[in-house]
């Protein structure tokens, strides 16, 4: 097996109608797919979440 070959795992998410509705329009916004748009966002937060995980260890 290549061990340079990225893993992924898959991420489901219930959304209320009007925040999915917010989601898509702004992946169309951006030419992105909502899938697309929503990955960026959590590679965002990974940031955050690492500060966060870092704190509680402290």
């Amino acid at each position: 097996m290549d061990r340079n070959r990225t893993r992924s795992t898959r991420l489901e998410a219930r959304l209320s109608p009007e925040t999915l509705a917010v989601v898509k329009r702004a992946a169309e916004i951006e030419g992105r797919s909502v899938g697309d748009f929503v990955v960026a966002a959590a590679r965002s937060w990974l940031c955050r979440s690492r500060r966060i995980l870092w704190q509680r260890k402290s």
